[in-house]
């Protein structure tokens, strides 16, 4: 793209790519996985309103910050 900011494109891959609240990715969230008894649905139903106001707030700071 013609004039954009290389860091403007760059920044919102590297922050979405850490948001990963739906699945039991994160090495702490696996170990208890298994001894607690959650599911997949478990991380699902507490992931998603995290995602969603993790997106809201990214979005907002870069338009913000660029």
């Amino acid at each position: 793209t013609g004039g954009s900011v290389p860091a403007l494109l760059a920044l919102p891959l590297a922050l979405a790519s850490s948001n990963s609240f739906f699945i039991p990715t994160r090495q702490v969230n696996a170990r208890i996985m298994g001894p607690a008894g959650y599911r997949g649905k478990d991380f699902m139903k507490a992931g998603a309103p995290m995602t969603i106001i993790f997106l809201i707030i990214m979005l907002v700071m870069l338009n913000i910050i660029y």
